[in-house]
């Protein structure tokens, strides 16, 4: 039920929701800056002055130091890939030797046993 108008209210009617500190949550608030802060003031009273530098030659030598430092780096990675690959691909083919001969030595036991039985049953 609301107060008449023209009532007057006091602090014990109206009750508000308790609110701590431990209450209120950080928010952030996002906005784009002014036309004047993006301006950069220039000081007064002195004249700037460009300089003009031309690093064109050093660009250029840097760029080729940059090249040969990366096909060095790269002929590097191949060669040291090539080498590690060898040694895979022959710890590889070692293993995969040594399986075949003890499964070969394993069939040809098994081939052996079965002729020789083979052989004793029908001989008188």
């Amino acid at each position: 039920m609301s107060p008449p108008s023209g009532a007057v209210v006091s602090d014990d009617d109206v009750s508000l929701p308790h609110i701590s500190d431990n209450d209120l949550k950080p928010f952030y608030v996002l906005h784009k800056a002014s036309d004047c802060q993006q301006r950069v003031k220039k000081p007064v009273g002195r004249s700037s002055r460009k300089v003009k530098v031309n690093l064109s030659a050093s660009l250029a030598t840097s760029d080729e130091g940059e090249m040969q430092d990366d096909h060095l780096h790269e002929n590097s990675r191949v060669k040291n890939f090539h080498n590690a690959w060898v040694k895979i691909e022959s710890t590889i083919k070692d293993v995969l030797h040594n399986i075949n001969a003890d499964v070969f030595s394993e069939v040809d036991s098994w081939v052996h046993k079965s002729f020789d039985e083979t052989n004793a049953f029908y001989m008188p």
